[in-house]
Parts: C-alpha cells; structure tokens; sequence
C-alpha cells in the first residue's frame, strides 16, 4: 500500500523550509538612541538606511564595515553610538562641541578631536598609545 503525499503538504513544507532558512541566517536589528541631534543628522546623511529618526541600527553593515568617521565642524556635543563602528579606523571629529569621549572603537588608528572642549576621555584605544600618536591627555 503506497502513501501519497498531497500537493498542498509539500509546498507548505517547502515554504516553510524557505522561511526558517531566510530568519536563521538574518540578524535581528538592534536599535540604540543616539541622543545629540547634530550626531544625527550627519548620520542620518551618511548611514541612512542605518537610521530610523534618532534610533540607529546597530546591526546595519554600513554601520559595522564602516572604517571612517568625518564629522568635523558639525556642532555635535556627544557622539554617543559611535562604539558601535566596528571596523572605524579613523575617526575624525574636530571642531565640534564635545566635552567627553567614551566608549571609542578599539580598531582607531587615526584620531582627530582637535578645537573641541574634551575634559574627559575614558577610553582611549590601546592603538594609539602603543603608536606614540598619543602624548597627552
């Protein structure tokens, strides 16, 4: 006695496969605040399909492959998500308004915060001091 298998049942369970493969191999977004306006409108601008008004993905691969950072004279006062640059190896933020710098990518070879109001940095990749790019703080 041969059992048939119904039509119906095999493309339910083909759909199926296909979706369980497509959401096991996907990444969920995670989505940070990014609290300085001024941080969001330029990343807005440069990594928008990264952002949902001031929420950030920080899953998204313009994010996580990015290598450099140019956000000179932007008025930006905190810049609060940058952590989440995985790849960022230059970062270049001078003349804006920071007082604080936390939470810098590890990867950071090349570093400008010049003509801001820094009175704290509490990280400060090993790299730069390794290289003697760092002097002082």
């Amino acid at each position: 006695m041969t059992k048939f298998i119904s039509h119906e049942k095999i493309i339910s369970f083909c759909i199926l496969s296909i979706l369980l493969t497509a959401f096991s191999n996907s990444t969920i977004a995670q989505w940070v605040t990014i609290p300085d306006p001024n941080f969001v409108t330029y990343l807005q601008t440069n990594f928008g399909s990264c952002m949902n008004g001031n929420q950030m993905d920080t899953t998204c691969s313009s994010i996580t492959t990015a290598t450099k950072v140019d956000c000179n004279n932007k008025n930006i006062t905190d810049i609060s998500g940058i952590e989440y640059f995985d790849n960022l190896d230059t970062l270049y933020c001078f003349g804006n308004n920071l007082t604080s710098l936390n939470n810098l990518p590890a990867t950071i070879t090349i570093l400008d915060i010049s003509h801001n109001y820094l009175t704290t940095m509490l990280t400060v990749p090993p790299v730069l001091f390794g290289s003697g790019a760092v002097t002082t703080i």
